[in-house]
């Protein structure tokens, strides 16, 4: 005898209680867990809301309300339960409706064991692999559902097959009003030149049996909302055999318009760059344009009194030089905006919002004969800036250097200096460079260090120009304003007089 598979468990439907309980020994005999046996359609559902069984052999005709169909039926809504039906009845209206409900088999009777054996056998394999088949689908369904990704499926006709979440939130329509419908009704796209697409990707993949790629469209939604989408769409081919198409798509509208501002960003700083190297180009030679137009009007002012005949021409002469100076105000105007755009913030905002006049009157630039005389070493890469700053530091002694190394030589002789002018942007050796070894090797002279600026282009020269405690100079500056920065310095050391009397003896 053999032992009952109690995880292959029969429920027998059966209302003639001898070929029941025949069946039921039968079942036993084959190894199966006929547990329970019901009369009727009711006592059947029943016994399987107490258990469910794995299989139920059901006769056709059976006493109660509803027959073996009716019952089958619900037991198959409620339970998903593979039913095989008994029955001595083969006629076509029995057999139609029997076919109705999806049996696993149709047997007569009486049944052969080997014919129940095989058809039970045959019947847990198949709702078996349909269950695996359901749950793979379900598992296929419920992934594309949760992906971010909107995803439509066609059949070989065109017509949508499912749609996910996603798709539906993007094209506007409910799935359920999706289904069924062709591609074309639910997916109204544009192609970058704002017309309209002749067929839909699916459409496409579906007719050359290939992927179709789209890297940019407008969709349209119901609402007729434009979203930016890029997409693609391939067929479904299982075996060599085309199945359909599936289209995979996602919303870009906002990755654009990142890209668009990063873009802008992008270019905006190029400008910015470009604003702050023209303006350090520019602020060179205009310092010395304002410098020498300071002096000349100095010199003009100076001997107006004893000019005689030649006053007039003179007078004349310094109008035209304060022309030429109130030119190189405006255009200091302009340099000061560039360099805002370059660096906009709250540093650059609170050094040049209105730009003075770079050229003061003619006895204001005077020096006195009260000022200090300092010894100055002036450190720039130009000779037009020697030039001038020689002129507008008349009175005190300076000396010019042509570049960081130089001014080390003179430093490392002995050479000493009461105030040290040096250009931030130089070749060879930048300001801060020069800075760092001066701290380094003449740190008497480190806080001497007054740095002269056209607009550093460096950020690692603009940070450094933000924390050191050095006085810095903006160029281009005037005669007033630099005399009275070297006036502040000497008197901020007591130094000057010592220094000169030291040179001269």
């Amino acid at each position: 005898m053999m032992f009952e598979d109690r995880s292959r468990s029969v429920l027998i439907v059966e209302d003639e209680r001898i070929v029941a309980k025949d069946l039921q020994e039968t079942l036993r005999g084959m190894g199966y867990d006929a547990y329970a046996i019901a009369s009727s359609g009711d006592e059947a559902v029943s016994r399987v809301a107490e258990r469910v069984p794995e299989l139920v052999l059901m006769d056709i005709r059976i006493k109660g309300q509803r027959d073996g169909i009716e019952t089958a039926a619900a037991l198959r809504e409620h339970h998903d339960l593979p039913v095989i039906y008994l029955t001595a009845h083969a006629d076509d209206a029995t057999i139609a409706r029997a076919k109705e409900t999806a049996p696993y088999g149709y047997l007569l009777k009486p049944v052969k064991p080997a014919e129940l054996r095989s058809a039970i056998e045959v019947a847990l394999f198949r709702h078996a692999m349909e269950r695996r088949l359901r749950e793979r689908e379900h598992w296929f369904a419920t992934t594309l559902r949760s992906i971010g990704d909107a995803v439509v499926t066609v059949d070989l006709g065109g017509f949508i097959t499912f749609m996910n979440p996603v798709a539906e939130a993007l094209t506007g329509v409910a799935a359920a009003d999706a289904l069924g419908r062709p591609a074309a009704d639910i997916l109204h796209l544009l192609d970058p030149h704002g017309e309209a697409e002749r067929e839909t990707p699916l459409d496409h993949a579906l007719r050359l049996s290939r992927p179709a790629l789209l890297a940019e469209a407008t969709l349209i939604a119901r609402d007729d909302r434009k979203r930016l989408i890029a997409d693609t769409a391939s067929p479904v081919i299982d075996d060599g055999q085309l199945l359909g198409a599936v289209m995979v798509f996602r919303d870009i509208t906002d990755e654009k318009a990142a890209q668009r501002q990063l873009l802008l960003a992008d270019r905006l700083a190029s400008l910015g760059t470009m604003a702050a190297s023209v303006a350090h180009e520019v602020n060179t030679p205009l310092a010395a344009v304002v410098a020498n137009a300071q002096f000349v009007l100095d010199e003009i002012e100076a001997v107006r009194a004893d000019a005689g005949p030649l006053a007039e021409r003179l007078r004349d002469a310094a109008g035209a030089v304060s022309e030429i100076a109130a030119a190189g105000s405006r255009i200091a105007r302009v340099i000061a905006d560039l360099r805002a755009f370059s660096r906009p913030d709250a540093h650059t905002a609170a050094a040049g919002p209105a730009v003075p006049s770079l050229v003061a009157p003619p006895a204001a630039a005077k020096h006195s004969g009260g000022e200090r005389r300092g010894r100055i070493l002036v450190i720039d890469d130009e000779v037009i800036m020697h030039r001038a700053m020689l002129r507008m530091l008349r009175g005190h002694d300076v000396v010019c250097a042509h570049g960081g190394h130089e001014a080390l030589g003179l430093l490392a002789r002995g050479e000493r200096f009461d105030v040290i002018l040096t250009d931030v942007m130089m070749p060879g050796m930048t300001g801060d460079d020069l800075y760092s070894e001066v701290r380094r090797l003449h740190p008497d002279h480190a806080p001497r260090v007054v740095f002269v600026t056209g607009g550093a282009t460096m950020p690692r020269i603009q940070d450094f120009l933000k924390t050191v405690p050095n006085r810095v100079v903006e160029k281009p500056f005037g005669t007033a304003e630099l005399r009275q920065t070297i006036e502040q310095m000497l008197d901020a050391s007591g130094s000057g007089q010592t220094a000169t009397a030291a040179r001269a003896s």
